[in-house]
Order: C-alpha cells, then structure tokens, then sequence
C-alpha cells in the first residue's frame, strides 16, 4: 500500500516563465550551462543525469542565486542527482523531472525548465515527499539523535501523524509497532533514551518503505506555475 504526504496543498497559478523551445534548443542551451560550470566538462554529448547533477551542484554552490533559492531552502544531499526523463508539454515547453538525495535519504523531485534568460528549477510541494515542516528530506531525522532542529520530532513521528491524521493509517497500527518494538527493547536490556529512538526508528522503517510521490499532484503544481493548463486536463 503507497502512502501519500503534502497531499493537501492548495496549488498557485503562474508566476514562472517557462519559455517554448524545441528539445534541440533545450539541450544546446544545457551543453552551454555545462560547458561553463559542469565538473571535468569534456563531451559535446548531452548526458541527462550529468546536466542534472550540475544543475544541482551549482545551486547548492550558489544559495543566493535564482538557481540556489529554487530549492526553496530544502536540504538535502547532491550524492544522487539524476534525470527522471527529458519532456516537453503540449505547447512544446521542454522540461526535465528530476531527483536528488543522499543513499539513505528519500529522494527530493523537482523540475528543470528555462525561462528565456537562463535555467530554473521548480520544486513542487503538493505530492512531493519531503518534510515541509522543518524544509529537510526523510532520511536525516529518524532517531532522535539525529535531530538538529530544536522542537522538531523525527521522521517516524512526522510520518505517522501525517498519514494517521489524513486518514491513510490507524492508531492501532502505530500502536502495534510500538508495542512490538518496546517489548524488543525491554527484553535486550535498553535504556528509555535508546529504547525510544529505537522504537521511532522502527515506525520509520515501516512507513518509509511505501512512501511515495504523488505523481499527478507533483506535475498539477508545477503545470500550474508555468501556466499549462491545458497539460492539466
């Protein structure tokens, strides 16, 4: 069974340029973007995931750019930056869907087009998997000692209230691997502190592994930015 986060957002209209080109023109403008700031450029041949990864790589180099702030402050890691597909919409806007994490995180989804002057990322929130909350990918905060935000609750925490209060999980199931994982903890001897990090590490396992992105939703909102209604019917 899939489970869903940011599910309930309410998606704006407009606000980014995205201009009309053919894929040709889009990737002759990726391999000028790679020429001047890929890592050991060398090929005259478009590589999605390599352009992707650069993408990112200057983005995270460069916070206070246009490319930096699309990332909208998530953090997350630039270990695995690939291409999920280079397309084009209806009235021929060519765009990449992206993705970018570290192994052991949830991977974050977002959206490469350009406007005209250079090339923009978007980073859709309704459906896309990540923590809103605090702006971090899954992955960082599944035990307590992980934590870094004063106030923030981990993964496993954040995870089954969301999906308990929108109806995708019950208090029984919760209850049950707590109960289950508290008994394990009792029976080998752990303190309270580890006993609970481990407890919410193991609620983390199970719901992480059937988290996924809702993918309507991700292309709803980015489509409504870029204003491609037409993409939406």
């Amino acid at each position: 069974m899939a489970y869903y986060v940011n599910t309930e957002i309410s998606v704006k209209k407009g606000g980014r340029n995205a201009t009309k080109m053919s894929k040709d023109d889009f990737i002759a403008k990726a391999l000028e973007f790679e020429s001047k700031y890929g890592e050991d450029y060398e090929s005259d041949e478009f590589n999605e995931n390599d352009f992707v990864n650069t993408i990112v790589w200057y983005a995270l180099d460069n916070p206070e750019s246009k490319l930096g702030k699309d990332f909208k402050g998530i953090e997350f890691d630039a270990e695995n930056a690939l291409s999920r597909g280079l397309e084009s919409t209806k009235s021929s806007i060519p765009y990449i869907r992206a993705f970018a994490g570290g192994d052991w995180q949830y991977p974050l989804d977002f959206f490469i087009y350009h406007d005209g002057k250079q090339f923009r990322v978007y980073v859709p929130t309704k459906g896309n998997a990540y923590r809103k909350d605090i702006k971090r990918v899954f992955g960082d905060n599944e035990d307590l000692s992980a934590m870094e935000n004063e106030g923030a609750i981990t993964d496993g925490e954040y995870l089954a209230n969301e999906l308990l209060r929108t109806g995708q999980i019950s208090q029984s199931f919760i209850d049950e691997i707590k109960q289950t994982e508290s008994k394990y903890c009792k029976e080998n001897g752990y303190n309270e502190e580890d006993s609970e990090s481990y407890v919410y590490s193991a609620l983390y396992g199970a719901l992480i592994n059937e988290l996924e992105i809702q993918e309507d939703m991700i292309y709803e909102d980015f489509f409504s930015r870029i204003g491609e209604y037409e993409e939406l019917s």
